[in-house]
């Protein structure tokens, strides 16, 4: 069951009027993101502090949302702007998984109704069990329960593609895969109503020291042979996916065990997510709050430890042709300003 999602209170939002100065905004928009804590919701928020400051827009954000549902809510312009991932955008476009009620037809055209404001890396996917369970690699994991992620959400079927290319592990027949909110997976961990939990978190991951706080763990990365794979190649090139390596030095050796090291760290595959509006917004709109934006990634990126590994300046991070998502020309206009060459393909 898809988690429930909440708006932001009254108190909330008198909260953030204080921190981030009067809403003397000159629009309202609506906006969706994940829970708190995580980087879509950092992102997210940190366009509505733009926004608020600069005088551009007040930014209302439903916060807890699965953010396939954001996905499709922007493509029917039930909400102004939010944060999504590529996966499911590129399923979006072929009616295809969690969009097949749709058809490639509806799909593609409510697809055609999003655009991206600027792309980030929301993390890296770990694989993380307790050092005393018993799981030392990836073929461990063969009879055990595994949290993936959130019903619905495209990271759950990147995780088991991920498993299958690692040690050729197949779910349901070979390892239990456990969908619940993501929050729930973490503390399913801390109970031991699962194994490991293979998710997305920038590094550090914030939810690492809610693990260490219990005992050393164990992060395993993807072993040097099956890099060099032709195809976890392909797939590191599929639509809505790419290669990282979480760097090891993040992290306190003494709490986090690094099994399979690539250059100081563990390799595996990062996600890429877009902050998106509806395409017919207004272009100076647009233009504003990515000019914005950008202005203050210096801030941004410094707040948290973890806002550099979100690769953010990048601002087409993940965009390829087979995904098919357009960045808005407002934005594009704010990002070539900025210096960041836009591919064709993107705009």
């Amino acid at each position: 069951m898809i988690h429930k999602a909440k708006f932001l209170t009254a108190a909330t939002v008198a909260a953030a009027t204080i921190a981030f100065g009067p809403l003397h905004a000159q629009e309202t928009l609506t906006a969706g993101t994940a829970e708190v804590g995580s980087a879509p919701h950092y992102v997210m928020s940190a366009f509505a502090k733009v926004a608020s400051d600069d005088g551009i827009a007040s930014i209302q954000v439903q916060e807890g949302m699965d953010l396939t549902v954001v996905l499709k809510q922007v493509g029917q312009g039930d909400k102004d702007m939010g944060v999504i991932p590529l996966l499911p955008y590129f399923l979006m476009t072929k009616g295809l998984a969690m969009f097949q009620s749709l058809g490639p037809e509806k799909g593609a055209e409510l697809a055609a109704n999003v655009q991206s404001l600027g792309n980030f890396n929301t993390g890296f996917f770990n694989l993380i069990t307790f050092a005393d369970s018993g799981i030392e690699n990836w073929a461990d994991l063969k009879g055990k329960r595994v949290f993936i992620g959130a019903p619905g959400a495209g990271a759950a079927i990147q995780a088991q593609q991920l498993i299958n290319l690692s040690v050729g592990l197949k779910p349901k027949e070979d390892y239990e895969p456990v969908v619940l909110n993501w929050g729930a997976g973490v503390q399913a961990l801390l109970d031991g109503k699962v194994d490991a939990i293979l998710r997305p978190g920038p590094a550090p991951a914030p939810y690492m020291n809610r693990l260490t706080a219990a005992g050393k763990v164990r992060l395993i990365g993807v072993p040097q042979d099956v890099a060099d794979s032709a195809g976890f190649q392909k797939y590191a090139k599929a639509p809505g996916v790419a290669s990282g390596i979480i760097d090891g030095a993040v992290y306190d050796p003494e709490q986090v065990e690094i099994v399979n090291e690539i250059d100081g760290g563990a390799l595996t595959i990062a996600i890429p997510l877009a902050t998106v509006v509806t395409a017919d917004m207004d272009e100076q709109l647009a233009y504003t709050l990515a000019k914005g934006f950008i202005e203050d990634l210096p801030e941004i990126e410094a707040n948290v430890i973890w806002a550099k590994s979100l690769q953010l300046s990048e601002g087409v991070f993940g965009m390829a042709p087979p995904v098919g998502l357009k960045m808005h020309p407002g934005a594009v206009r704010a990002w070539e300003e900025a210096g960041v060459t836009v591919p064709p393909f993107a705009k």
